[in-house]
């Protein structure tokens, strides 16, 4: 296990929001752009000849939009920026959270309200990066739901309160003119699994589903309603989260991990056959059809060629989490962003130049 067992109370009350103490995270210091350089292969030369730092990187679930951190690791990005990268799969937020603060892991990447979460609770966090600034979901739901108003009365299942899954779900009802709560209750039943089996035994009449796990769903006879990609929500999806404190001692490496993100989502989107490799990896799947689904989804809908992390990616969650918890209303998002890391790269057009 690269994590050991973190049991820290002033922790989990950060993750929690309930300490009462005052979300006032310093300003984010300015991060001095990089010397302009002419190509990638110069990018990497000077980096590739460093011993590999070590990064752990936590994420949240399988999902195709992490095809970039993919292929970072796995296809060798981060080693040409002399990253030694090890990725670590951590489907609950609370303990890759509270390992960030404990120093265990240097990157948390998930969703933005998770850290939202942490941040107003206390937690000293800066986002560097958006990577996927929408919903990639679709809702799916049971046969017998032809149109959204036959959704009145019925229950969607969700991840958590505040999570992505629940925010995505609360902008399609609205897209149908339809009000969580009040016409449609919204169920809290756990990860993607639970959902799916929540959905399956009827306990759920609808779920959001990511492609390709939705082609399974529509197998059994369930239906998509809407793809909520495609209704136009700016979402804090996949967020590259790291400490401040660990950030102004290292903010060579944080560079070169977004240096890495952005050469990598280039790749992605030039190498479909790579990149259909690693899916098959990480999803255990020999699918051709769904793989090439799922990465023609997430390489033209989904992940950004240019991540930069925005207050508006934010508001949904905001609005959502205010409800329970007061101290997001008046946080102000924009003292956990930093722009400046996406901005150096995008700078030396790191985000159009593939590594080979």
């Amino acid at each position: 296990m690269l994590l050991r067992k973190v049991v820290v109370p002033a922790i989990s009350c950060l993750l929690l929001a309930a300490c009462g103490g005052s979300a006032a995270p310093a300003s984010p210091s300015a991060t001095s752009a990089a010397p302009a350089k002419p190509s990638v292969a110069a990018s990497t030369a000077s980096a590739a000849a460093k011993p590999g730092d070590k990064l752990v990187v936590v994420y949240s679930t399988i999902a195709s939009l992490y095809l970039p951190l993919w292929m970072c690791s796995d296809g060798g990005v981060c080693a040409r920026n002399g990253l030694d990268v090890q990725v670590q799969l951590m489907p609950s937020s609370s303990p890759a959270l509270a390992a960030l603060l404990a120093n265990e892991i240097q990157v948390f990447q998930a969703s933005g309200s998770d850290v939202l979460s942490a941040a107003a609770g206390g937690a000293d966090l800066v986002a560097l990066a958006t990577m996927a600034p929408v919903y990639p979901y679709k809702l799916e739901v049971s046969p017998d739901i032809k149109t959204p108003a036959d959704l009145k009365g019925k229950k969607l299942g969700i991840g958590s309160i505040g999570d992505t899954s629940d925010v995505a779900s609360r902008l399609a009802l609205r897209s149908f003119g339809l009000q969580a709560e009040k016409d449609v209750a919204l169920v809290a039943v756990g990860g993607v699994p639970q959902r799916v089996a929540a959905l399956k035994s009827g306990a759920v009449q609808g779920t959001v589903s990511s492609p390709p796990s939705n082609l399974n769903l529509e197998k059994l006879g369930f239906h998509s309603l809407v793809d909520i990609a495609t209704l136009g929500g700016s979402s804090a999806n996949q967020v590259v989260t790291v400490k401040r404190d660990w950030l102004n001692a290292h903010k060579d490496v944080a560079q070169r991990y977004i240096d890495s993100m952005l050469q990598s989502v280039a790749k992605t989107k030039a190498d479909k056959a790579q990149s259909i490799a690693l899916l098959k990896k990480y999803y255990k799947s020999n699918d051709d059809a769904a793989m090439s689904f799922a990465y023609d989804y997430a390489t033209k809908e989904a992940i950004s060629s240019q991540p930069f992390p925005k207050v508006e990616q934010f508001a949904d969650a905001v609005a959502t989490l205010s409800k329970t918890n007061p101290k997001i209303a008046t946080f102000d998002v924009s003292k956990i962003l930093d722009p400046s890391f996406v901005q150096s790269a995008v700078n030396r057009h790191l985000d159009t130049q593939p590594v080979p």
